[in-house]
């Protein structure tokens, strides 16, 4: 004799499907190791280059801040933030405020091996949003929070598209 499911249980049984693949999808995604979702072309700069440097290479690239290099090797961070504070703290040109004065240091980073769970546990612990990620004395990427974000986001796809009618831009979330 065969049990004939309702409607209602159907959609329980799906929607625990469903729940089971997203939330093995996200484990997927919290081992994968940062390397594959890494930002490869990073902004840097040697210590002995000023703010103006920095800002100006910043606004370039379209980037948020620049790994400082010391002889080569990652020495520390500058911010769009740490160059606005800077300059209104101190009162002083940004031609004058050289970057080993003004990096965020000591340097914290990941390794392209660790997992996206370790990389988000080490961007929590010291409340950064922007985490370079260095092999040996190179640096070789750079992860955001909002990369993390997009990783770890349960909505598959997020695609502007044009109204025609009304000439706007809209949002539509597009659900597989």
């Amino acid at each position: 004799m065969m049990v004939q499911e309702s409607p209602k249980d159907m959609w329980k049984i799906s929607d625990n499907l469903m729940r089971r693949g997203i939330l093995e999808a996200l484990f997927e995604q919290n081992i994968m190791p940062i390397g594959s979702i890494m930002k490869k072309d990073v902004a840097s700069l040697d210590h002995t280059k000023t703010a103006y440097d920095a800002a100006i290479l910043m606004m370039k690239k379209g980037v948020g801040c620049v790994v400082v290099t010391a002889y080569g090797k990652p020495f520390g961070m500058i911010t769009e933030s740490d160059i606005v504070c800077a300059v209104t703290g101190l009162n002083m040109p940004l031609e004058n405020l050289i970057l080993s004065f003004l990096a965020s240091r000591p340097l914290i980073y990941a390794k392209p091996y660790q997992t996206v769970e370790e990389v988000a546990d080490i961007m929590r612990k010291y409340n950064i949003r922007r985490l370079p990620i260095v092999d040996g004395d190179k640096i070789v990427g750079l992860v955001t929070v909002r990369d993390l974000a997009m990783l770890l986001s349960p909505i598959p796809e997020i695609l502007v598209c044009k109204n025609y009618a009304s000439m706007d831009i809209t949002r539509t979330i597009i659900l597989e």
